[in-house]
């Protein structure tokens, strides 16, 4: 066996695991922080795209989980659906006349 060939060996058998791994923590990471982002059970979606795998996970989750913030709090700016009567992150009382555009 050759040098390249053996490199290619390497290549195929380390180094692509290792790729679909990093691609995949990339995938959770980011479905946690933007589920965070929009208070819709973070830990709850990343256990589905866990358990569902790399593209259905994501696809579901792009689908279901991600719910548009309706109001943003005068006070601390955070996005929040307009049915609570006070803000999340600060506490402060919502104004829902304010819609997030």
């Amino acid at each position: 066996m050759g040098f390249f060939e053996e490199l290619s060996f390497i290549a195929n058998i380390y180094i692509w695991p290792i790729i679909v791994f990093l691609v995949n923590l990339a995938m959770l990471v980011w479905i946690y922080r933007d589920a965070k982002n929009y208070n819709t059970y973070p830990i709850l979606w990343v256990l589905a795209a866990v358990i569902l795998n790399f593209p259905l996970g994501l696809i579901l989750y792009l689908l279901y989980g991600r719910k548009d913030p309706k109001v943003v709090c005068r006070h601390c700016h955070n996005k929040q659906s307009s049915d609570l009567e006070y803000c999340a992150n600060c506490g402060a009382e919502m104004d829902n006349r304010e819609y997030y555009a």
